[in-house]
């Protein structure tokens, strides 16, 4: 009987603590670097996912130069993004419509390495977490 008890509390524990894979909010906060190949070339990019559920997401391919802030939340295996600025608002004199929100799929690979997937656009990239 006392295995069986120490068996569940242990699963519990674990389902609890969001090991290994159902990743919560908590497991997120932190800088995600990556690169990926676009239609315009590769990008890098940055996401800032803070403790407090805001983010802010940066973009660089060639000169341009892209930047979203908002807030998140977190799913199983997902993040969903709620864009309240974004810049630049312009480009080339011409205003830039932007998306409200935007989700992507998400498996960790380790502490600090997750795979991202947007089924929007079909990608998917490799991300590592640089600082907590």
């Amino acid at each position: 009987m006392k295995k069986k008890a120490a068996i569940l509390v242990m699963a519990l524990w674990l389902a609890a603590s969001g090991w290994p894979g159902n990743a919560g909010a908590q497991s997120l906060v932190g800088i995600w670097r990556s690169y990926l190949n676009t239609a315009w070339g590769l990008a890098y990019q940055e996401v800032i996912f803070m403790a407090n559920g805001t983010f802010t997401k940066s973009a660089r391919v060639g000169t341009w130069m892209a930047r979203d802030v908002g807030t998140y939340t977190v799913g199983e295996n997902y993040v969903h993004f709620n864009i309240t600025d974004h810049e630049p608002k312009y480009y080339l004199g011409k205003p830039l419509q932007w998306v409200k929100s935007e989700t992507w799929f998400f498996q960790f690979e380790g502490a600090d390495r997750v795979v991202f997937f947007d089924r929007i656009t079909n990608q998917r990239w490799v991300a590592h977490r640089s600082a907590y």
